[in-house]
């Protein structure tokens, strides 16, 4: 049970009248059942927690900023398990889902790019790697489903850390390097040892020629 989830039970269970149906009518559900269901998972999955705090704030007299101080503590506790329980990967990305969607799961070798993440290696040889693999994977299945079962090739992700994500893209050279917004800020970038986080977009994106760096 999270932070979130604590606060809101010991405010129900301390205050005179106030009940998660209470709670739920109060966010406009008819469906009592529906409506204890999705808001269950807001308290656990953080997801949506702007549209309900204020209704908590009005039904179990709480305040805002304590409510604020959970989710925060919550939200720290949820990035802590996701990233624990991160596995590196590297898939390609489709322009359309196969067809029937069932025969995704019959050929994950077409999904996974078989490769080997080297933490002995700096970022950018793991970069250029992850590139080299990539244009081999499409030439074997050459860029599509086979037997048109799906979508063309238009990329593939290539995560090796939790925080890190990169999108290498047809050309197998260009990489756009995908960071999360909540970390964007505190991240530094360097390229053959220049600083160049000042190119960053306001959604964290970084485009990195692997051409330039090999």
């Amino acid at each position: 049970m999270n932070n979130l989830q604590m606060l809101v039970n010991r405010h129900i269970n301390k205050s005179t009248g106030a009940t998660r149906t209470n709670i739920v009518k109060a966010l406009g559900y008819s469906n009592i059942n529906k409506g204890l269901r999705r808001f269950d998972h807001v308290l656990a999955s953080l997801q949506g927690f702007d549209k309900v705090k204020h209704v908590l704030v009005a039904v179990l007299a709480v305040s805002l900023a304590e409510l604020d101080g959970a989710y925060r503590l919550a939200s720290m506790e949820l990035e802590q398990q996701k990233a624990q329980a991160f596995r590196p990967f590297f898939r390609v990305v489709t322009s359309s889902a196969p067809r029937p969607i069932f025969v995704a799961s019959l050929f994950p070798q077409i999904f996974n790019i078989a490769f080997l993440f080297d933490e002995s290696l700096s970022a950018v040889e793991q970069l250029s790697l992850a590139c080299n693999a990539y244009k081999a994977h499409f030439e074997q299945y050459q860029g599509a489903w086979p037997h048109g079962a799906g979508g063309e090739f238009s990329g593939a992700i290539y995560a090796p850390k939790y925080d890190e994500q990169h999108h290498i893209k047809n050309d197998f050279e260009t990489c756009t390097r995908l960071i999360k917004p909540a970390s964007a800020s505190a991240m530094r970038l360097t390229l053959k040892g220049k600083d160049i986080s000042s190119v960053m977009g306001n959604h964290g994106l970084v485009l990195l020629n692997t051409r330039s760096v090999r």
